[in-house]
């Protein structure tokens, strides 16, 4: 996702070659739905089992937390340090409304809401309407892309939700070999699209990201070893929530410093993209050290402010204290 964004800001800034643009085209078909479809196998427990009131205090209040406050920094980056004025209130309102580039904590929230409005429905049923709207939503531009984002992939946190089990047992089964088959039938797909010029195709675009979900799935079973990797995918919600921030202040650094040089052009997007995601990785290791954990963690007076009061006399239950940070991470 880092690289995705570096390529976009780059390739705006006409800092990289176009060819990026088509190996980021390739990606988007993998990095969304893998990235809903894992949010969905961490929900299960939440959409079955646990109330409302527990869904709505813990994760959803969470998730627009953290949304709504890098809603404001990031507009505040972009006024005082990209220098781009001040932004209407009204455009700071739409942005807030699911329009701006965090659009994807704003839409997992609205998932775990509408996943658990129709929890009573056969999860088959649940996978042929997500399944439907996916398709049919990319006959449409809808500029408001929380909503667009829930129509989109819905599906694959659906997937993630009622097919945990399966996917688990699946990922067990991968070996190198099949591995590699799956990401090959993924690559030559898609390329077998730009060959027939299909990309407008709606049912072709789900059928590849599918494919896509299968690839990501099958490359993280041949990555899970490294220690890395493993110990990055316990920091995520820092990197998702600020990496475009540091992406755009670097990409002006680039504009401003790096000359007009072929090596440029073919480098900018990783050059950019390394520094980005390990700033915001120091971020979210910096920030709970110097008492700044409410930056990617629901604050205690909000915590407080959404916990029912015990009854007179009583004495608060379990679930008026803190909840375990990492228990509410996706």
């Amino acid at each position: 996702m880092v690289t995705h964004h570096a390529i976009g800001q780059a390739d705006d800034a006409e800092i990289a070659y176009e060819q990026w643009s088509t190996v980021t085209n390739f990606i988007r078909t993998m990095r969304m739905p893998l990235f809903f479809a894992c949010a969905g196998l961490f929900a299960g427990k939440w959409i079955r089992t646990q109330m409302w009131a527990e869904l709505l205090r813990v994760k959803v209040l969470l998730l627009m937390w953290v949304y709504v406050l890098w809603l404001v920094l990031r507009s505040v980056w972009d006024s005082l340090v990209l220098a781009e004025g001040v932004e209407p209130w009204m455009s700071f309102g739409w942005r807030m409304l699911g329009g701006n580039e965090g659009w994807f904590i704003y839409t997992l929230a609205l998932m775990f809401i509408v996943a658990k409005a129709v929890r009573a429905v056969p999860w088959p049923l649940q996978l042929v309407g997500a399944g439907l709207a996916a398709a049919i939503v990319m006959r449409f531009d809808i500029p408001a892309r929380a909503y667009e984002g829930l129509a989109a992939y819905l599906l694959y946190f659906l997937i993630g939700v009622y097919g945990r089990a399966f996917l688990l047992r699946a990922a067990e089964r991968v070996t190198f070999l099949r591995a590699t088959v799956v990401v090959a039938v993924w690559v030559i797909a898609y390329a077998a699209m730009l060959f027939v010029d299909g990309d407008d195709w709606p049912v072709v675009d789900l059928l590849l990201r599918l494919l896509g979900l299968a690839a990501g799935i099958a490359i993280a079973t041949q990555l899970q070893g490294l220690r890395l990797l493993r110990h990055f995918g316990q920091s995520t919600l820092p990197i998702y929530i600020t990496h475009q921030m540091w992406i755009a202040g670097l990409v002006l650094l680039a504009v401003t410093f790096l000359p007009d040089a072929g090596w440029v052009a073919l480098t900018a997007p990783i050059l950019i993209a390394v520094p980005a995601f390990a700033i915001a990785y120091g971020v979210g290791k910096i920030a709970p050290r110097i008492g700044a954990s409410w930056l990617f963690e629901t604050p205690g007076w909000l915590k407080r402010a959404g916990t029912p009061r015990p009854p007179q006399g009583g004495t608060a239950q379990e679930d008026d204290r803190p909840s375990d940070p990492g228990g509410t991470r996706t």
